[in-house]
């Protein structure tokens, strides 16, 4: 006997709990001139992939939630597609020398709308905004990404001061936690990135009040892309401080106590010495699925 659809819709969604999910971040990296896999992206995609090849019912839930794919070059007559929904998910491309005039193919680029990078120059330091020059590499930008309507800037939580990410925690942004169980030294390490950006479709006008702007509103519309922040909470550091943050907007009273936090120019030793910051990683026992060392050249091949 079958079960109802209900029920087995939420049997997958059990499965892959990521068929819920309102958004997510799926990173890239920029190396050697060509865009390559981030080392979270194969058990990222793992649980869809899986979705994809089951059989037909699972294969077409899948394709619901993410009928868009990017593609990277793995070689020669080679390219592994990566399934993700265009209108909300964030592709990410992490660069040690974050530019925007990199080559991006069509495979690439073509269906991409949600954009973050690294700050692609330098942010002047009293009004932290981006300057005219942008406008020239936002124009490059898009002969590989026609489809492109907003650029994120990625921060890593730790090198902005507060005032830079206080809307991480309202309930009014987006929120995507990143989770990978890691094997090593005979333990499987637990590691998360919390990513927090705008949520511009469902709350404009929060986010135009209260998110911290990185340029004009006459520069994005002479771009024709809104240009706002992304915020990298990072690995049990920067999920402290993005629960300190939390406690905080809960409970104002303790902004007092935290004081070393509340500094806009703050020194990340006061944290640690506060003890709001706990480096490293959850170690947990054996038996958690672990990434097979053979997935980078298995992404998606429809």
């Amino acid at each position: 006997m079958q079960l109802p659809p209900e029920l087995r819709h939420l049997v997958w969604q059990l499965y892959w709990p990521e068929l819920s999910v309102k958004a997510r971040v799926l990173q890239f990296m920029f190396s050697d001139s060509r865009i390559t896999e981030h080392p979270t992206l194969a058990y990222q995609t793992k649980t869809l992939r899986a979705m994809q090849s089951t059989h037909h019912e699972s294969r077409s839930i899948a394709l619901r939630r993410c009928p868009n794919k990017v593609g990277i070059d793995l070689g020669p007559c080679d390219t592994a597609y990566i399934r993700f929904q265009k209108e909300t998910d964030v592709v990410a491309l992490l660069d040690n020398e974050p530019h925007l005039d990199f080559y991006c193919s069509p495979e690439f680029g073509d269906e991409i709308e949600n954009f973050a990078i690294r700050p692609a120059q330098d942010i002047d330091d009293t009004l932290n905004n981006y300057t005219e020059d942008l406008l020239e590499e936002v124009a490059g930008l898009r002969h590989g990404m026609p489809n492109l309507k907003r650029l994120f800037s990625q921060w890593p939580a730790e090198f902005k001061p507060r005032r830079f990410k206080d809307w991480c925690v309202s309930d009014k942004v987006n929120k995507y936690l990143l989770e990978m169980f890691k094997p090593g030294n005979g333990l499987t390490y637990n590691t998360h990135s919390l990513f927090c950006w705008p949520d511009l479709d469902a709350h404009p006008i929060f986010t135009r009040s209260s998110v911290h702007r990185l340029c004009s509103d006459e520069t994005m519309e002479r771009m024709g892309i809104e240009v706002w922040p992304l915020v990298d909470f990072q690995w049990r550091k920067g999920l402290n401080i993005y629960d300190t943050m939390k406690r905080v907007h809960l409970n104002p009273e303790l902004a007092d106590e935290l004081e070393p936090f509340y500094a806009d120019a703050y020194d990340e030793s006061d944290l640690e010495d506060d003890d709001l910051l706990d480096d490293g990683t959850d170690a947990v026992g054996d038996g958690n699925e672990e990434m097979d060392d053979d997935e980078s050249t298995g992404l998606y091949g429809s």
